[in-house]
């Protein structure tokens, strides 16, 4: 005889995790698909019916997951954006924030010269460069992440400073990230050793990140806004961290496969924070692959 109450309790696969799973793997399988015809023939070069056709799946399916080749290509740009929330909200003084801004980088570039991903990280890069509409596309992947951070800091200040400044210094920080990054994919495609590469970007975020400290050392404008009962911002937006006044986020859909060269997905196979005593470290998700 059935038990009522078991069959009842029985978890549904469907509802459990099963459908989920198997959109993963559908992308992961399309992704894949995409980038090692990337690597042959370049990406300008590839259609998305041929993208169908190597990840065994129809045409309407891809554009189930993704809306553009470009889609595609920067699809994991939300996992190196992961650790930037923290490295704000954190931050209990305007000199720890830049300590945690400059350890998301440091984890960013890691995460791109790590051995499991260095080679797909190559792809990626190389691919990149390769492409004009990529790198147009990439412009808009970088304004993303800015406006991200903008409306981290906004949000983090309340209403005490003008969002203008605070724009200054998000596009300062961007320019940053965006001059390692840049460095990072050219020595990547020309397949310049790990170490070389390793020490030349970190000079350029020594450097970058010194500018940063000299000009807004002590500056109030870096510091937190007053914090209410509940540790909310006084004066801030209601729960808006999207961007400041009216700041508009948009950009290529789907840009951004983790980051840029290491940030993007780093290439097929995927791509800080103040406390009590001190700033803590905060990494980006593990298994997170190279862009930029």
């Amino acid at each position: 005889m059935t038990n009522a109450r078991a069959t009842a309790d029985a978890p549904d696969p469907a509802a459990g995790g099963l459908r989920p799973r198997k959109r993963e793997r559908t992308r992961c399988a399309i992704s894949d698909a995409a980038f090692r015809l990337f690597a042959e023939r370049g990406f300008d070069a590839v259609k998305l019916t041929e993208i169908a056709l190597a990840a065994d799946v129809a045409p309407a399916t891809v554009f189930t997951h993704f809306g553009s080749k470009e889609d595609i290509f920067f699809s994991r740009r939300d996992e190196f954006n992961a650790g930037l929330p923290a490295a704000v909200e954190l931050a209990a003084t305007g000199a720890e924030l830049l300590l945690n801004l400059r350890q998301y980088l440091d984890d960013s570039v890691e995460l791109v010269l790590a051995d499991k991903w260095l080679d797909s990280s190559r792809t990626f890069s190389r691919v990149l460069l390769g492409s004009e509409a990529l790198r147009r596309s990439h412009l808009a992947v970088l304004r993303q992440r800015e406006d991200l951070l903008l409306g981290l800091l906004v949000q983090r200040a309340g209403d005490r400073v003008d969002p203008g400044e605070l724009r200054i210094f998000a596009g300062f920080t961007a320019a940053v990230r965006g001059a390692v990054f840049e460095l990072l994919h050219r020595e990547l495609a020309a397949q310049a050793p790990a170490a070389e590469i390793r020490a030349r970007v970190r000079a350029l975020v020594d450097r970058g990140f010194a500018r940063l400290a000299a000009a807004y050392a002590g500056d109030p404008l870096l510091e937190p806004g007053d914090r209410g009962p509940c540790g909310s911002v006084v004066g801030g937006a209601a729960g808006d961290r999207g961007g400041a006044a009216g700041d508009d986020r948009g950009g290529v859909a789907g840009d951004d496969r983790g980051g840029v060269a290491g940030e993007d997905r780093g290439g097929v196979a995927g791509a800080v924070a103040g406390g009590g005593g001190g700033p803590v470290r905060v990494s980006l998700p593990p298994g997170t692959a190279a862009v930029r």
